[in-house]
């Protein structure tokens, strides 16, 4: 039910410097209404940019909740690294290239960047004077949500725990031995990615890459989970 934040993902993601293989937009049973509006916006973004990205559309037929969704994107996917963003989400064009270049290294199993608060920017905490960033023990210095572009590009990349739930990537093979995310994070339990980075932590390294920006724009209504619990 969030068809307009969509379509500036989807623009976001055609525009990548780094054309990806393939863009699986997963619709947790949006009304019918919004779902004919999702169903056209895609369309004709998809003929109005030159890409030769396979766009794939699933629909949930009824509430299934981000856990599953995400299962969902990664049994219809087809690339070697699958790359997540949120629906209220857009990336910068060099997301998926700075993304990508860590996976080089056979060693790394996940990479994933900073995420720019657009409209919360003003809201967060006014005295935090270091750029947000997580140890390599994955201890919590401050989170990866950060005021402005210019304060990702003050962090270093580096092994990190874990990544934000809307800018990280994983080695395909990677998470299909794991399973998949884990299903028990229903409703509005966050922290389905962090439990998923701490497994894929056992198979491999996971990245901290700043230069891999993805904007956060919060939608006011709409999306997978459930507030109201």
């Amino acid at each position: 039910n969030r068809v307009a934040p969509l379509q500036k993902c989807i623009a976001s993601l055609f525009n990548q410097s780094l054309r990806p293989k393939e863009i699986i937009i997963v619709d947790d049973a949006s009304d019918e209404k919004d779902f004919v509006k999702a169903m056209n916006s895609v369309s004709g973004s998809s003929k109005s940019q030159a890409t030769h990205a396979n766009l794939i559309y699933l629909r949930n037929k009824r509430r299934q909740g981000v856990t599953k969704s995400r299962n969902l994107g990664i049994a219809a996917s087809s690339g070697e690294i699958i790359a997540f963003i949120d629906d209220d989400g857009y990336a910068h064009r060099h997301w998926l290239h700075n993304l990508a270049r860590h996976y080089k290294n056979k060693s790394v199993a996940g990479v994933g960047g900073a995420v720019v608060e657009v409209e919360r920017a003003a809201d967060m905490n006014k005295n935090a004077k270091r750029p947000s960033r997580i140890t390599a023990k994955g201890d919590i210095i401050h989170n990866y949500r950060v005021k402005s572009l210019k304060e990702a590009r003050l962090m270093k990349a580096s092994p990190v725990k874990f990544l934000m739930g809307g800018n990280m990537s994983f080695r395909r093979n990677t998470l299909i031995r794991l399973h998949g995310f884990d299903m028990r994070f229903k409703g509005n339990a966050y922290r389905e990615e962090t439990d998923m980075c701490l497994r894929v932590a056992k198979k491999g390294k996971i990245i901290f890459e700043p230069k891999a920006i993805a904007y956060h724009n919060t939608a006011k209504q709409g999306g997978t989970r459930d507030i109201s619990t």
